[in-house]
C-alpha cells in the first residue's frame, strides 16, 4: 500500500515525522519518502499553505505518483464553541468560500456565477463531499463540514456573514484543494485536522497551536500504525 500524507507545513506533522525517522528526502524538494513494515509506503509532500500551492504541488505529485490513499493532515479554526481546541476532526463537505463576486451587500458563489464546467460535476452548490468509503481508524473522530478560505476570518462582521451563509463548522486554508484534486485523480482521501483557536476577532494569545499538533499527530501517528498491521 502506498499512502500519501499532504500537509501544508512541517511544523504541523515534525512528531509524525520525527517517530517514522524521517531522513530521506526522494530528491524532490517537497516529498519525503518512508518505508515501513507489511509492504507499506508512506510519502508525505509539503505544500506550503494556501490553496494555490496545494493546488500546484499537489495536482504535479499525482500526476508522477499513483497512490492507494491520500490523508491531508493540519490544523483549522472552529467556528462552534462544542468542537474545542485540541479537538481532532474529518471534514466531510468542504467550500472553498470566498470563490465568487460581491452584488452590493451580497455574496454570489461561484455555481451562480457559472465558473464550474460541466466537467467539474464533484461539486454540488460549490461544496466537494468526500465519497470515499469510511476508513475505521477514523470512527471516533466528530465528523465535520469545513470551508477554505484564502484569508482567514478575523473581524466580527465577516465571521457572522459566513456563518448566516454557510454555517460551516471549522476553516483552512487548503481543504478544497486537496478534496478537488483527489476527486479527480479517483484516489480514496480523507482530509484530518485539529482545532488550534476559535474562529474569533483575531487574537493569537488564545490560540494553543502547540496542543493541536500534539494531538493531530497522535491520531495520524496511531492510524499508520494500524494500517501498517
Amino acid at each position: 500500500m502506498r499512502i500519501l500524507i499532504v500537509a501544508a507545513t512541517s511544523f504541523e506533522i515534525m512528531p509524525l515525522l520525527q517517530e517514522f525517522n524521517t531522513t530521506e528526502n526522494s530528491g524532490d524538494l517537497n516529498l519525503f519518502q518512508i518505508k515501513l513494515q507489511k509492504g507499506i509506503n508512506l510519502d508525505v509532500l509539503i505544500t506550503g499553505a494556501g490553496i494555490n500551492h496545494t493546488a500546484f504541488h499537489l495536482g504535479r505529485i499525482l500526476q508522477k505518483n499513483k497512490y492507494d490513499l491520500a490523508i491531508n493532515a493540519g490544523i483549522c479554526g472552529s467556528f462552534k464553541k462544542k468542537i474545542r481546541i485540541g479537538t481532532t476532526v474529518e471534514v466531510l463537505l468542504d467550500n472553498m468560500a470566498d470563490f465568487g463576486a460581491e452584488k452590493n451587500s451580497r455574496f454570489l458563489p461561484a455555481s451562480q456565477l457559472n465558473l464550474y464546467s460541466e466537467l467539474e460535476k464533484i461539486i454540488t452548490q460549490d461544496f466537494i463531499e468526500n465519497n470515499s468509503q469510511p476508513l475505521q481508524v477514523w470512527n471516533a473522530l466528530q465528523k465535520v463540514k469545513s470551508i477554505t478560505v484564502n484569508t482567514v476570518h478575523g473581524k466580527a462582521e465577516s465571521i457572522n456573514a459566513i456563518k448566516r451563509r454557510l454555517n460551516p463548522d471549522t476553516e483552512s486554508m487548503e481543504g478544497f484543494a486537496f478534496f478537488y484534486a483527489c476527486r479527480f485523480f479517483n484516489i480514496p482521501f480523507y482530509q484530518i485536522r485539529t482545532v488550534s483557536n476559535f474562529v474569533e476577532p483575531r487574537n493569537k494569545s488564545n490560540w494553543n497551536i502547540p496542543l493541536a499538533v500534539e494531538n493531530l499527530n497522535s491520531v495520524l501517528i496511531n492510524a499508520i500504525k494500524e494500517l501498517s498491521v
